[in-house]
């Protein structure tokens, strides 16, 4: 199976839905009403295969809380022929 970047990104965008994972707002708001919690180990598991389909060498995510960075998960290479490692700078 391959997959679009742009494909790839929209399934991890809905939470995956075609693989199991509660989609949209409810993979991402938490109890209070529009709280934007880190996904759960389950879903990060997921994502070495999930970049593998959509040939995608290496990602970064994060989520952001009252104006603040609160979680950052980086995946994967920035150069994926030099084997530079993904990193937030």
């Amino acid at each position: 199976m391959e997959l679009r970047r742009r494909e790839f990104v929209g399934m991890v965008a809905t939470g995956a839905a075609g693989l199991g994972f509660a989609s949209g707002s409810q993979a991402m708001k938490g109890k209070l009403g529009g709280e934007i919690h880190p996904p759960d180990k389950s879903f990060l598991a997921t994502l070495p295969k999930l970049m593998e389909i959509a040939q995608l060498p290496g990602l970064g995510i994060g989520v952001v809380q009252q104006n603040k960075i609160s979680w950052t998960h980086y995946a994967g290479y920035a150069n994926a022929d030099g084997k530079t490692s993904i990193t937030p700078e």
